[in-house]
């Protein structure tokens, strides 16, 4: 019996579909992995230029935290909170950088730009907590662990124009939140 069955030229085109199908999923999976390489190489070079500009002492990842909607008729950046919302919003990862006088809160755009959106003064901060969705406070963890991912929230305190104020920030586990949590501590004056 023939490889391709009784209608030759049938079961011939039917396999070199199959072959074309199989190509181009290999060449799309093959441009979205350059593509997103391309871009995490455009957002470090940016992130690098930025800190160096900024006379940055050192940076950090500091979660996860919203990306709000801007209202219509107000410009889109910066954005000057960082609360964690309720549901229903994009996230985007937050990398904290320790200025000179201030700590400033960047993200990368999909163009390899970075986006300042807040920024505190060091002097500002006061407290620095980890807690449950529940507000139930975590204590520090001894050593990483192997648990299953757990939402974190990292709450920042701060004075802002003489009123305490916090922004909160998602992680997904205690052990990362905890050195956020000390890397932000650090960074008060």
């Amino acid at each position: 019996m023939p490889v391709f069955g009784r209608f030759r030229p049938l079961g011939f085109a039917l396999y070199a579909m199959d072959l074309l199908e199989e190509s181009l999923e290999v060449v799309d999976e093959q441009t979205r992995t350059a593509r997103e390489q391309a871009t995490r190489d455009r957002f470090k070079d940016a992130r690098v230029k930025w800190l160096e500009d900024n006379r940055a002492e050192r940076s950090f990842p500091c979660g996860v935290a919203p990306d709000p909607e801007p209202e219509p008729g107000t410009p889109e950046m910066p954005v000057p909170r960082l609360n964690v919302p309720r549901r229903g919003m994009t996230w985007v990862q937050v990398i904290a950088a320790v200025l000179p006088t201030d700590l400033a809160f960047i993200r990368g755009q999909e163009t390899g730009e970075i986006v300042e959106v807040g920024r505190i003064p060091r002097s500002a901060i006061r407290e620095v907590d980890v807690v449950d969705t529940s507000d139930v406070p975590i204590p520090e963890p001894i050593r990483e662990t192997f648990e299953p991912p757990q939402l974190t929230l990292l709450v920042l305190t701060w004075t802002n124009a003489g009123v305490d104020d916090e922004d909160r920030f998602a992680f997904r586990s205690p052990w990362m939140a905890w050195q956020a949590a000390r890397w932000l501590m650090a960074a008060r004056r």
